[in-house]
């Protein structure tokens, strides 16, 4: 077996629990956005249903591209 393919298999595990921890990461900042538990406006009984501000919709965006990425990697990963 020549070298680089023996050290395929630990690259491609630790790329794919780095995948893995940054799509837990990210969907539980996803849930937590979405949720919004800071936030209280008048006429509804949830904060789920207040407009978001615009550092909410930022850090969804960051939230959903740490998802992204997270797919991504466990997907190359698990290809190789």
């Amino acid at each position: 077996m020549p070298p680089d393919e023996s050290s395929r298999a630990p690259r491609a595990r630790a790329a794919q629990r780095t995948g893995a921890a940054l799509l837990v990461l990210g969907a539980l900042a996803v849930a937590v956005v979405l949720w919004q538990p800071w936030v209280s406006c008048p006429g509804e009984d949830s904060s789920a249903g207040c407009r978001p501000g615009s550092g909410e919709l930022t850090g969804l965006v960051i939230a959903l591209l740490v998802l992204l990425t997270g797919a991504v990697l466990v997907a190359r990963a698990r290809r190789s």
